[in-house]
């Protein structure tokens, strides 16, 4: 015997609202082809209640095959301008960012104290100023030959030195901006939902798919073009589009999450 009783109440709400988009959907078809609805419902040998468990689980497997193949898309679309945005921010050098938010003294100590030795050493990038230092080491040379090669050795060590500090420091500086990406993809697709954000997230991506369905229909038919049918889906629709753009920008900007971050660290989760 299933326990029910026992079954989180997110996971619930996660199949059930599978019949909001499934429904629409069989009314679409309906619209289409008519009295779809009413054969289900005057089948014979059946009860009334029967015939509505029917319908509901017909709209729940319309609904669960729309929802997979939409969010199958979404996260296949998503994760193809992820890669490419990745690829374009990972291809700039470090001495492009004049500031970053993987140099912020206290995200990196939130991150060297949840991860302890697996941190990368705390270096800090030195940008390079100008010719500068270049110019101070065009020097007049000594007019004494011994001199001349005892001022080009120092010079050669003084050079060689500066450059094996510059490529740890950008080894370094790579290392942290790779931690910071993967947790900021962490605080934006993968953090942890209370059980309230889960559903409240999985009613407004059905309702999302099932007012696009009813925007489709008012194509095909007539029967859904009116206000009260009409307005709901596209004020739903506008308000998950907004949703979008808010969630690329978060994508976009490389300071959106560094608090959530730094917070997330702390937390120890």
């Amino acid at each position: 015997m299933i326990d029910f009783g026992k079954f989180p109440f997110e996971k619930a709400v996660h199949l059930l609202t599978k019949v909001l988009p499934g429904f629409a959907l069989l009314l679409v078809y309906n619209a289409k082809y008519p009295g779809t609805v009413t054969s289900i419902l005057t089948l014979p040998h059946l009860g009334y209640a029967t015939k509505v468990w029917l319908l509901i689980a017909i709209c729940f497997m319309f609904g669960y095959t729309l929802t997979t193949v939409v969010n199958t898309v979404a996260a296949a679309v998503s994760g193809a301008i992820g890669a490419l945005w990745g690829s374009f921010t990972r291809a700039k050098h470090p001495y492009e960012y004049q500031v970053a938010p993987w140099r912020d003294s206290r995200w990196r100590a939130a991150y060297i104290s949840r991860f302890g030795s697996e941190a990368p050493r705390d270096f800090t990038l030195v940008l390079p100023k100008d010719a500068a230092g270049l110019m101070r080491l065009s020097q007049p040379l000594p007019p004494d030959a011994a001199d001349q090669q005892r001022l080009a050795e120092q010079l050669t060590l003084q050079i060689n030195s500066e450059l094996r500090s510059m490529i740890d420091g950008i080894t370094n500086d790579t290392e942290w901006r790779m931690c910071y990406e993967h947790l900021k993809f962490k605080v934006l697709f993968q953090q942890p939902l209370e059980a309230i954000e889960e559903v409240v997230g999985q009613l407004d991506s059905d309702f999302s798919i099932a007012s696009f369905v009813v925007l489709v229909g008012a194509a095909l038919s007539t029967q859904f073009r009116v206000w009260w049918l009409m307005a709901p889906a596209i004020g739903w629709l506008i308000v998950s589009a907004l949703r979008f753009c808010a969630k690329v920008y978060q994508v976009i900007d490389s300071w959106s999450t560094l608090g959530a971050q730094t917070e997330m660290l702390k937390s120890g989760r």
